[in-house]
This record gives C-alpha cells, structure tokens and sequence, in this order.
C-alpha cells in the first residue's frame, strides 16, 4: 500500500471554476510540493485531477484564505499500487534452461481478480536478455513462456517476500 496525500479544492460550479482557476494556479505554482491537487465541482459531482501542479500540505492557508475553509480539504488515504508491465511485442525464444533451488511461487490473478500460486521449477534466460521463471502449470505441466512473461503478477518466496518483475522485494503483503 502506498500512502497519497491529497489537497481538494471545491467550487460549486465548473464556471466558478474557470473564474478562478488563474487564481488558484498562480496560487499552485508559488506552493509546490508533495499533495496532489484535485478540483471538485459540486453541481455535477466530478473532480478534475490537476497532474501537472502540486502542493506544500503546510502552506495551506493559502489556499482557505483564497477560497475558503470550507472549500479546502487535506487527506491522506492509502491506495494499492498497481505493477505496470512492460509487454514485449513478441515472445522471446529461450536460449537456456536453469533450475530453480529456491521455494519460489508465481503468483497470478483470474478474471474474476482471485490470486493463486504455482510453484517455480527453472528460469529461462531468453534472447532479450531476461531471465522469466518458469512455473508448474497443473493442466500443461510447465507453464509456456508466453504466459510466464504476460500472466504473472508478482513473485513470492517461501518465507513470504515479494518479488515484483525486475525490481526489489516488497514488504510482505
């Protein structure tokens, strides 16, 4: 889980909106920092996520004394942090098998988003440079490579550390 800090500016109309929207990004511009800003507009219950601003969360009287106490809101809330694969546009050919001699599992998600685990039998160093671990599938026996590079969300050993592709373990979840 990831922590994001959030700062809401609330106007009660997209008009008002665009009234004021020089003045709370001239506002933005001399206050950046670590909030992302989030523009709510309350007569069509929507929000409009300001990605190229952010916020210093202590200098937020800036922004109540412009708008008002009641139309600015800090929060923090956690949120789950999604893996973004990479997908090559072709499957690598496997240039060499190598056994795994370690308790490590697969770890998958169905259409439905339940997770299940398969059990890591060898890696396979690949023609792109990578090496894809290559688990054991219970209908095809050792899992094809296309679906180790394209259908595994994360790696996890045995005493419960994740391992994302290409990256550092995780705490465990």
């Amino acid at each position: 889980m990831e922590k994001v800090k959030e700062i809401w500016v609330r106007f009660s109309d997209t008009e008002t909106y665009f009234e004021k929207e020089g003045e709370l990004l001239s506002i933005l511009a001399n206050a950046s920092g670590d909030c992302v800003v989030k523009v709510y507009m309350e007569n069509i219950r929507s929000y409009k996520n300001l990605d190229d601003w952010s916020f210093d969360k202590e200098r937020i009287s800036l922004l109540t004394d412009a708008f008002g106490e009641k139309n600015v809101r800090y929060q923090e809330r956690e949120i789950k942090k999604e893996i973004k694969w990479s997908r090559p546009t072709e499957v690598p050919k496997i240039k060499q098998l190598l056994p795994c001699m370690h308790d490590m599992y697969a770890v998958m998600r169905d259409d439905e988003g339940y997770s299940y685990k398969c059990k890591v039998l060898m890696y396979a160093l690949c023609n792109d440079g990578e090496i894809y671990p290559l688990y054991f599938d219970h209908e095809l026996g050792i899992s094809p490579l296309d679906e180790a590079v394209y259908d595994v969300c994360v790696y996890e050993l045995e005493g419960g550390e994740i391992w994302p592709e290409g990256g550092k373990p995780d705490e465990q979840r």
